[in-house]
């Protein structure tokens, strides 16, 4: 083999090695609140012991860092404008399908809530992911204290 050739299988080599270390991306496909798409800038967190670090973000999505995978499930916190939206124990397989991040604001839709008291809900907000064969959804609700 000649020398050229030797230098092209190292650098596939080393480019395989890299491209397996980085994080797989993760895409939000779109930004609602109350059903109606938003366009505004967005900051993604993960929650590392008692810390929140800040994912790498790309045009349409974000990074998982590193230090994170090999988890079975991760914490989330996604901030845009004034809202900051806390996911904890999201599956890492959820991290491979498209998501949308949504607020539904008062009067709660009916799809999103299942409560027999909605009236103590002061903030709904979710994750659809949507996945190759269906769509699931991740609903967090924070109450009034009574």
């Amino acid at each position: 083999m000649n020398k050229l050739g030797s230098v092209g299988i190292v650098m596939m080599m080393v480019w395989v090695s890299i491209a397996s270390a980085q994080s797989a991306l993760t895409t939000i496909s779109r930004i609602e609140i109350d059903g109606q798409e938003i366009k505004t800038k967005y900051r993604v967190f993960f929650q590392l012991n008692d810390k929140w670090i800040r994912a790498k973000q790309t045009k349409s999505g974000f990074l998982i860092p590193t230090e994170l995978s090999g988890r079975e499930s991760l914490s989330v916190l996604i901030k845009f404008r004034k809202y900051r939206l806390t996911f904890s124990g999201i599956h890492f397989s959820k991290f491979d399908e498209s998501w949308v991040v949504g607020i539904d604001k008062k009067p709660f839709s009916t799809d999103l809530i299942n409560d027999n008291d909605p009236t103590l809900i002061r903030q709904l907000y979710y994750i659809r992911f949507d996945g190759a064969r269906e769509s699931t959804i991740l609903v967090v609700t924070k109450k009034y204290e009574n």
